[in-house]
């Protein structure tokens, strides 16, 4: 678990094996709703087929607090939507109390829920081990729930982080437009995965 860079390596952190032994999926049951109503973008919490790119598509970094963290590009929806990217960090998820206030971690993470939604029960041990299992799901099919997103780059901050929160439109009821404004900028939706289903048995 240790982190530090010389001029050739860089070490990053890893949450203990053990979070696996006690794995927190969090999984609920979404409520149905349909898909893409008249041809336009609605995703919602629909379970779609999420295909991973071959193995180029992946890169790993620290993320900000010095976690492993996988980033995938070119994952593709079963109706050849292309999302960016996706960020899986190996970092736990904060446990927090009713009042929202953080009280510990729970044995989870982005990175474990990517694993899990492959069926594998698996408890990674050094940075290694979670940059392989990552690389051996290349090219796999799993399932996802997707949402939409807007981030302002420049500010580095997302600017809307469900569908319903963009603008109703008026030329198609029932759908939404897949842009906000914000101070005379334009910010586009994208796809996000916000939940894997968790196959691991």
């Amino acid at each position: 678990m240790s982190i530090g860079a010389t001029d050739h390596v860089i070490y990053y952190k890893v949450p203990p094996p053990e979070m696996f032994d006690d794995y927190e999926t969090g999984e609920y049951t979404p409520p149905p709703q349909a898909k893409e109503p008249d041809g336009h973008g609605r995703f919602g919490y629909v379970l779609y087929e999420v295909t991973v790119p071959a193995a180029d598509g992946f890169s790993f970094k620290a993320d900000r607090n010095g976690f492993l963290m996988a980033v995938i590009k070119g994952l593709t929806l079963e109706n050849g939507y292309q999302l960016r990217h996706l960020y899986a960090s190996s970092a736990p998820f904060p446990k927090k109390d009713k009042a929202g206030n953080v009280i510990g971690t729970r044995n989870a993470s982005g990175f474990g829920n990517y694993l899990r939604a492959f069926g594998l029960a698996v408890r990674p041990q050094t940075p290694q081990e979670y940059q392989d299992l990552a690389l051996a799901t290349a090219g796999q099919t799993i399932q996802a729930t997707i949402e939409w997103e807007a981030y302002d780059a420049e500010a580095q901050v997302t600017v809307a982080d469900r569908w319903d929160q963009f603008p109703e439109d008026p030329a198609h009821p029932g759908c939404r437009l897949p842009y906000l404004e914000r101070q005379g900028r334009r910010f586009w939706a994208h796809a996000s995965v916000r939940r894997f289903r968790d196959r691991v048995a």
